[in-house]
């Protein structure tokens, strides 16, 4: 039987600050499994020009920046 899933809720703060920060992430599971923060997409297109949304594909691996703060 599948585990079932939760919501996440991150927050990346400033070390000097305590604020959250900006930030470029990548959540996977232990089979590495990429999981994007709700609202983004967990496919990003390979293709030049074509328009992600705050996601980065780098290397064959999805990235998402962050404003500091995300669910997933």
């Amino acid at each position: 039987m599948p585990q079932p899933l939760h919501t996440v809720h991150v927050r990346v703060n400033d070390a000097a600050t305590g604020q959250p920060t900006p930030v470029r992430i990548r959540f996977t599971d232990a089979e590495g499994k990429y999981y994007a923060p709700f609202g983004r997409l967990t496919d990003i297109s390979p293709e030049l020009g074509f328009e992600v949304g705050g996601n980065l594909l780098l290397e064959d691996k999805c990235f998402a920046y962050i404003d500091g703060l995300c669910e997933i």
